[in-house]
């Protein structure tokens, strides 16, 4: 789990595939690289560069710089984080023996006894300080040495613009301790952190560094600046914590945020297309299923219609069976009367009772005869027949015919 956290961390953080240590002494710059290979860290060049003569105190790291700069581009190291070994003369620092305390007490007492020492009385806020417990203990016994020391923070940036204007990332300025046969572990306190002493491992820098065993004297002051961005322990870093470079890589996060920016949006509109798509085909459905439904209900209307129309006529002929003249049984009645040479061709029923007979007869002999039938048919009509109308007149096949209309009551 601790190494799958590790690894997607690393794809966060700045690439630190190549460190680079320089230090400045006896008239030469030396330069030592280490490069993290699949079987670990390994010195992957070393250089040793004479300086210029008469160049002042404060530009010699300019020049630094630049000599730096030339060799690290002929390797394709450019790019490396840098930790500059400082000399002593540039650092306010000595060394006191501190009686045994625990760890975070000698910690604050050495802060205050640095403090007091700066020259001038100057402030804590114008310095980087720094302390490096020298001994094997943790918490000695009979109490330990210190190595103290206290860097000016505007020369600090000073020799961090050097570097900038060069186009080399400085990650650290590195102070060493005064080397001495026998020492095997050191313990190193940072003031700019919370106290905590570092415990040295069981094998040296050198041991875990492939080739740092074949170095020369004078290039390791410089391994041990470079090994001092691994491990710390062992040297004192005096550059600010915010004059040092980023640990993270903000142009890949940001990348990374505006490509699941990206991504978060494509989605969204995409989803957003889809169901306005998907909205669009339901309104047709609903449209086309809205036009389907509209002849149904056409012809629901005119099926609607057409029964009140039945019901309309079915009640017409309930009043009129209720009140009226039952129409078959004057029908039957009529044809129980027949007269030859007399020919029905209306029938009216009129007031309720009143009979309106329209008919065509071959004489008027006939026609007098049927009008004696009805007249003795007392039971059926109330009221004598009266001849309402007759003509004479041909028919269309030249005969003569006598057209009468009788009126009478039931």
């Amino acid at each position: 789990m601790e190494n799958w956290w590790e690894r997607f961390c690393a794809l966060w953080q700045e690439p630190c595939g190549c460190l680079a240590g320089i230090s400045l002494g006896a008239g030469e710059l030396c330069l030592v690289c280490l490069e993290k290979g699949e079987a670990g860290w390994c010195v992957a060049g070393k250089r040793c560069i004479p300086l210029p003569e008469a160049v002042p105190g404060p530009g010699i790291f300019s020049e630094a710089a630049a000599l730096a700069k030339v060799a690290l581009a002929r390797d394709g190291r450019e790019r490396s984080r840098i930790a500059l070994v400082l000399p002593e003369e540039h650092v306010f620092c000595y060394t006191k023996e501190f009686p045994a305390l625990p760890l975070e007490e000698m910690r604050e007492a050495a802060r205050w006894d640095l403090l007091a020492s700066l020259p001038g009385g100057e402030a804590e806020k114008g310095y980087e300080l720094g302390f490096l417990l020298l001994g094997s203990d943790t918490v000695p016994a009979q109490g330990k040495e210190l190595l103290l020391a206290a860097l000016e923070k505007e020369k600090a940036r000073s020799i961090r613009n050097a570097f900038d204007e060069a186009g080399l990332s400085l990650a650290a300025l590195t102070l060493l301790p005064p080397l001495s046969a026998g020492r095997e572990r050191v313990e190193h306190v940072s003031a700019g952190q919370s106290a905590q002493a570092m415990q040295g491992a069981e094998e040296t820098v050198f041991s875990r560094v492939r080739g740092a065993a074949d170095l020369a004297a004078s290039e390791r002051p410089a391994f041990m600046a470079a090994a001092g961005l691994l491990e710390p322990a062992g040297v004192i870093q005096l550059l600010p914590r915010e004059a040092r470079p980023g640990k993270w890589a903000f142009g890949r996060i940001a990348m990374a945020l505006m490509t699941l920016l990206f991504i978060c949006f494509t989605l969204v509109y995409g989803f957003n297309f889809w169901k306005i798509h998907h909205l669009q085909q339901e309104q047709q459905q609903m449209a086309q299923e809205l036009f389907l439904l509209s002849g149904e209900k056409k012809r629901m209307a005119a099926a609607e219609q057409e029964r009140q129309g039945v019901e309309t006529r079915e009640r017409l002929l309930l009043s009129l069976a209720h009140g009226g003249i039952p129409c078959r049984s004057l029908l039957v009645h009529l044809g129980t009367r027949t007269v030859e040479g007399v020919w029905i061709r209306d029938l009216r029923v009129e007031n309720g009772r009143e009979i309106v007979l329209k008919g065509v007869a071959t004489s008027y002999d006939a026609l007098a005869n049927f009008l004696k039938c009805l007249e003795e048919d007392k039971g059926f009509f109330v009221e004598k027949p009266a001849l309402t109308g007759s003509e004479r007149k041909a028919d269309r096949e030249g005969s003569l015919l006598v057209y009468f209309s009788v009126q009478t009551k039931i």
